[in-house]
């Protein structure tokens, strides 16, 4: 069987669900300025605990609510480089003067395109309308560049599991090209789980 690169980037926008333009909004939301964690463009974020009214990123791989895909960091003033700092990821190091804005893709009628990890079978189109949760341990490790790391666990695709985050739409990719679905890590087109999004069970900003 062959497999595909397994080079996973975190959650990318594909589609709109309402069949409007295929653009995109965010939210925007806040992190608290003393937040040491890094978030990746790409990344799940939730509504922090502890700090109420904050954005934090999701630890656990199968949490009951998340808020969306981290999209940006905005436009801050760094007390230690005594500049505006410009980054689309959230870096864990920074010093800011004040708590920072950042965008949030909260849409539950956006889709995303993710990479599927742990399994040697290509697509199966019972996976179809399944629920499906991240690989432990890729959200929140983005790599140089700020972008996500983070994969779909191929070993947790599942009918019954109703919190798992994410919901199945089906395959991306070219059958006998680039990203072919028969392959082994393929890419899933996939949509936030109504079941775990906070912007429909009334948690969301």
């Amino acid at each position: 069987m062959a497999v595909n690169t397994l080079a996973p980037v975190g959650l990318l926008f594909s589609r709109n669900l309402n069949s409007n333009a295929p653009t995109y909004q965010t939210t925007q939301y806040t992190i608290v300025k003393t937040n040491t964690t890094k978030i990746g463009k790409g990344d799940i974020v939730a509504s922090a605990s502890g700090t109420t009214g904050y954005v934090a990123l999701t630890a656990s791989d199968n949490p009951s609510l998340i808020l969306g895909v981290f999209d940006a960091v905005l436009p801050y003033f760094d007390t230690n480089l005594q500049s505006t700092v410009f980054l689309q990821w959230w870096t864990g190091t920074a010093s800011p003067s004040a708590d920072v804005g950042c965008l949030v893709c909260d849409d539950p009628t956006v889709l995303f395109r993710a990479q599927l990890q742990n399994t040697a079978a290509g697509w199966t189109q019972s996976w179809r309308g399944q629920n499906v949760k991240w690989v432990a341990g890729t959200n929140g490790v983005p790599n140089s560049s700020g972008i996500s790391t983070l994969a779909l666990d191929g070993a947790n695709i599942s009918t019954t599991s109703a919190n798992f985050s994410f919901r199945i739409y089906g395959p991306v990719g070219m059958t006998g090209g680039p990203q072919d679905p028969a392959n082994g890590n393929p890419w899933l087109e996939v949509g936030i789980n109504p079941a775990s999004s906070e912007r429909l069970t009334g948690t969301g900003q």
